[in-house]
């Protein structure tokens, strides 16, 4: 045993926490298909002597097995725990030797001989445990402080009676309930008619959220597998839940509130946010997310949780990869939590462990990841989170849908039901002591899927597999790319060319940019060499084409079809394309940019692949792959499902993003930027209505290709697949190539460094953090780098247009046509009229109503002004060494889109021309914004997709009174600001109440100083607009003032 001695030590003992049967019912599932009722569980045993409470898991099973024991690295074991200070009791990571139970002398606990399981963590680490305090103690007042979870004993506002099963489904199982998956998103089913009013689920007439009886879903979480033929359905409901919420389902939860008392300690996210239910089978799930503030309630049974910290952790190994300027981690991959403790699945590094009991209350801050495992067979509690559901895209429930009296889908039985959404047929009695399963002829059509005749094979050959598969297309429209963009369309706009977007978006990020070093030498530039390995009918060469007309674009494929179509259907085009393997690259040809679109899933050697394209890819070139993946190392590669995809979807590469990543690091080529495009574009919700296809040939779509898109889809929609954009980098050359001794040639370009050589750390998304005694990287600056004889002459400046100080309409490129005042109610520039007037015409002399007259002024000069000696700082594009990687600065519009949803136009560029020479980028939390191109959707109190110092200019204009908390807006602004960096305001003094959609706070100039101040700004200029009606709008009366004043600042982050 090792030991960490914390300070404060514990005056009162904590229990030991054991995990129930469901580990070793879980694992027997995995090998012999034992149902949880064949568990019997010993967890008193203390074989060894230490006082852990050893565990051992017995089956009833009359097979002979050797015996095993379970090793779980004091995962559970908690000894000294308190609030200040707690010990930690680490266990060996070795086996616990076997000896004699002692099960047979406790009263609490039966016992048989049999085997035992031995399933060891995969983690390198011991999880630590959570603080824990009484309820009532004073220190439950001040818990929020604590920068992480906790854990509350002694709440006792609930009778446990109410909680179990039977009594709560006769409570309240009539109500309506949608049947969700461990990721909390409702499964879908097609619709027999349509509905009578509106569509069930948005964007789609042919599907409709899964929906059962309250008691009825209960059943169906708590089924007992009797045989081992029930083991696939037992493993699939253990992936379903029972998670509702108070926007979905109000008057559920509003019943459910009259059996249990909200405490003190929590009250306050439970009013200002909505209320949720949950509710689990044994070893049932809830894969890791994060969320805002929140609290959970154990009601019945008991759950484990483990937290993840929304940050990076500090351990060495964490160090190492920010002094080695590697990328930052992901976020925890999401796969079964309950996988932690029968060690199938690695636990999270930095992860906080605890088992909760009815009575206790697990409360977290926003951004904690979390992930929960049921360990009883009826699992209950009931809590709030705060803010808003996440993606509640779908209707919500009525409470009288399954009455007498509801005509809705009167036909749809229970137990069509359960065949449309899950494939089986159950009849369950009323109790949990007595379940009886039948499994249909549809719960197994799906496994023999590939047997079907109908089908039409190819025989693993590739070439005829197109060839075919464009036979049974005829709608290919040349002058149209999304019409020849043959894989998976994102966005809600069901795009085909996003992908483009984002390869080009990564090529602007992580390319060296050979054009802008050309222009640094005054020499010709050299047009980019991009390949496409796997170019499919041209799609993207076409797109890549018309939008950046210098870049040499080559392509391979081998088919035969889709070359005659570029060739002789296609549009003119100068990119060139091969009929052969994108393995096959002639020697001698090197490229700037290779990428790959859904092909090098079909790759009959990756290594040999990937080894081709890091072989002919330029020093400081990247590779950008988008594709399918196989989730985690968890999924069974080997699974009859996993194989049928393989066979039909011709996908010979059945390899993890993190197998991936460390090939490719062992052909020299670095892990820049992964990016879960499943999550990003909400995938399985918006594509795929969360619903799994059945596997069969409809009509003329018998092609193999056909079934493995629907295996696709089911695969991914249980999690087994994911989707990802990984982009990778060679190294560029070091000095000694180039007599260059230039320290940061090598810098990854995700993770920024300042113009000194102190390391900026990197964030989970790749941003730059504090560290050291500076912020983050600086923005490029004559005045801040010249040379070592302090003369700047020498370095060129940037060439940009002059700022003028207008204001645009926002509609067309470049901001659009002009607009003589800030909206057709008022024009501003009156201040000095208005001061000049007051002081010729004052009859009183109040000192404390004084504004001095520097305080006035028209806010579009005073920006323009500062952005022009901003700008003019600027060294030409890309010119410092230290940055010579990095992609062009970006000016950040925030609010940039206007509020469509309280009817106002949308626009996209209308301060466009304030950029210069930046790019210019928009931030809304407007629905609008979310499928714009180089717009981030969120909301500026909170935006972690914004990249920490990742902006030279950030704008608003008229926005930050609609904040809900300003403070954390200037929070968010100081974040993503780069060092040097520009910040420009405008916000209403004196203004009607606009609620677009609400309206919330009033600035002084005074106050706008403080808050820029407080978070590392110096204010350059800070003042007042006055702005009055035209004449064609004074004789115009609502709510509407005369006068307006609007405060202007700008700041520069020191």
């Amino acid at each position: 045993k090792q030991q960490k001695i914390f300070p404060f030590p514990c005056s009162k003992e904590s229990e030991v926490h054991d995990p129930v049967a469901m580990m070793g019912q879980r694992q027997r599932q995995r090998q012999r298909g034992v149902g949880p009722r064949d568990t019997i569980h010993n967890l008193n045993n203390d074989n060894d002597g230490d006082g852990d409470g050893d565990i051992d898991i017995q089956s009833k099973s009359k097979s002979k097995g050797s015996k095993r024991r379970i090793a779980l690295h004091g995962l559970l074991s908690l000894v000294g725990l308190c609030l200040m200070g707690f010990q930690i009791s680490t266990f060996s990571s070795s086996p616990i030797s076997t000896s004699t139970s002692k099960a047979s002398t406790s009263t609490s606990k039966s016992s048989t001989t049999s085997s035992t399981i031995k399933s060891t963590s995969k983690s390198s680490t011991t999880p630590k445990t959570i603080p824990r305090f009484h309820i009532n103690n004073n220190n439950a007042k001040n818990y929020g402080s604590i920068v992480g979870p906790v854990l509350l004993e002694g709440w006792d506002g609930f009778d446990p009676d109410h909680w179990k099963k039977e009594n709560l489904m006769e409570f309240a199982g009539e109500y309506p309930q949608y049947i969700k998956d461990e990721r909390v998103r409702p499964l879908s089913m097609k619709m027999k008619m349509r509905p009578p009013k509106k569509k069930r689920h948005p964007g789609d007439n042919n599907y409709e959220p899964c929906r059962l009886k309250g008691k009825d879903f209960a059943d169906l979480l708590t089924l007992t597998a009797n045989n081992k033929d029930q083991q696939q359905q037992q493993q699939q409901q253990q992936r379903l839940l029972f998670f509702t919420n108070s926007v979905e389902n109000k008057p559920f939860l509003r019943k459910l509130s009259r059996r249990y008392e909200v405490p003190k300690a929590v009250k306050h996210i439970h009013i200002g946010g909505f209320r949720v239910f949950s509710a689990m089978g044994l070893g049932g799930y809830h894969s890791i997310h994060a969320h805002g503030e929140s609290w959970l309630g154990q009601l019945s049974g008991e759950r484990a949780w483990w937290f993840v910290p929304p940050s990076t952790t500090n351990d060495d190994n964490d160090q190492s990869r920010r002094r080695n300027n590697a990328a930052a981690p992901p976020p925890p991959p999401r796969v079964d939590a309950c996988g932690y403790l029968d060690g199938s699945q690695e636990v999270p590094t930095g992860a906080l462990h605890i088992v909760q009991k009815p009575g206790e209350i697990v409360w977290f801050p926003e951004g904690w990841y979390h992930a929960t495992c049921s360990l009883s067979e009826w699992t209950v509690g009931i809590g709030a989170q705060g803010g808003k559901p996440i993606r509640q895209n779908f209707p919500k429930l009525d409470p009288n849908e399954f009455d007498a009296e509801g005509k809705r889908y009167q036909e749809t039985t229970k137990k069509e039901i359960l065949r449309a959404c899950l494939n089986i047929t159950t009849t369950t009695s009323t109790t949990t002591t007595s379940t009886t399963t039948t499994t249909t002829p549809a719960a197994n059509a799906n496994a023999n899927a590939n047997t079907n005749s109908k089908w039409k094979w190819f025989g693993g050959d590739l070439n005829a597999y197109y060839n075919s598969l464009e036979t049974q297309i005829h709608d290919r429209d040349p002058s149209k790319i999304s019409s020849y963009a043959v894989h998976r369309w994102m966005t809600p706009k069901r795009s085909t060319e996003e992908h483009y977007e984002l390869i080009d978006r990564a090529v602007a990020k992580h390319h060296p940019g050979t054009e802008q070093q050309q222009q640094q030498q005054q020499q010709q530039p050299r047009p980019l060499k991009v390949f496409d390995g796997g170019c499919g009918l041209g799609s993207a060469m076409m797109f890549f084409e018309e939008r950046h007309p210098a870049w040499d674009l080559t392509g391979h494929t081998i088919s035969e079809a889709q070359q005659e179509f570029i060739e002789t259907k296609l549009p003119d085009h100068r990119f060139t394309t091969n009929l052969r393997s994108y393995d096959d690259i002639d020697d001698g040809l090197f490229y700037d940019v290779i990428y790959s679109i859904e092909a090098m899933i079909h790759s009959k050697d990756i290594e040999t692949t990937l080894k081709a394209w890091a072989d002919h890819l330029e020093p400081g070139g990247i590779v950008v792959v988008i594709d399918d993946y196989v989730s985690n190392e968890g999924v069974d590669k080997t699974s009859s499902e996993i194989k049928a995809f393989a066979e039909s979807w011709l996908a010979n590469v059945l390899i993890t993003p993190s197998e991936f990543q460390k090939l490719a690091t062992r052909l020299g080529l670095e892990t820049v930027e992964n990016r879960d495009l499943l999550a990003e574009y909400d995938i399985v919700n918006v594509n795929y209505k969360n619903h799994k296809p059945d596997i069969k040939p409809i009509a003329d779509r018998n092609h193999q290709g056909w079934m493995g898109s629907k295996w696709r889809q089911r695969l991914t929609v249980e999690g087994k697949l994911s989707y990802n954009m990984i982009v990778l980098k060679k190294a560029a050359k070091n000095s000694s190539d180039n007599n260059n001794n230039n320290a940061d040639e090598n810098v990854n370009v995700s993770s920024p460094r300042r113009l000194n050589d102190d390391v900026v750390e990197t964030s989970a998304s790749g941003a730059a953090t504090e560290s050291g005694d500076g912020v983050c990287e600086a923005v490029p600056s004559l005045t801040t780098n010249n040379n070592d004889n302090g003369n700047d002459d020498e370095q060129p400046r940037a060439r940009f247009t002059e700022i003028t100080p207008a204001l645009m309409s926002g509609k067309g490129a470049g901001g659009g046509s002009k607009i003589a005042c800030i909206s057709g109610w008022y024009c501003c520039n009156q201040g000095l009229e208005w001061h000049d007037h007051l002081e010729t015409h004052r009859t009183d002399n109040t000192a404390y109503l004084k504004l001095d007259k520097s305080l006035f002024g028209h806010y579009v000069d005073v920006f323009a002004k500062h952005l022009n000696q901003h700008y003019w700082t600027y060294p030409v594009a890309l010119a410092l060494p230290a940055i010579e990687k990095q992609a062009r600065g970006r000016f950040l519009d925030i609010g940039g889109t206007g509020s469509t949803a309280s009817g106002m136009s949308r626009v996209t560029s209308k301060f466009q021309h304030f950029a210069g020479p930046l790019e210019y980028w928009k931030l809304d939390s407007d629905k609008a914004a979310e499928a714009m191109e180089r717009t981030l959707f969120c909301d500026i109190d909170d935006c972690p997709a914004a990249e920490t110092c990742g902006f030279d200019v950030t704008f608003s204009h008229t926005v930050l009174e609609h904040a809900l908390r300003p403070w954390k807006s200037f929070d968010t602004i100081a974040r993503i600001t780069k060092k040097g960096g520009l910040t420009m305001h405008l916000v209403p003094w004196s203004y009607q109440y606009h609620a677009t959609p609400s309206d919330n706070y009033r600035f002084s100039h005074t106050a706008l100083v403080t808050l820029l101040e407080d978070r590392g700004f110096d204010v350059l200029e800070v003042g007042y607009d006055i702005c009055t009606k035209p004449e064609t709008m004074t004789k115009r009366v609502d709510e509407h003032y005369d006068v307006i004043w609007l405060t202007y600042v700008v700041g520069r982050k020191r």
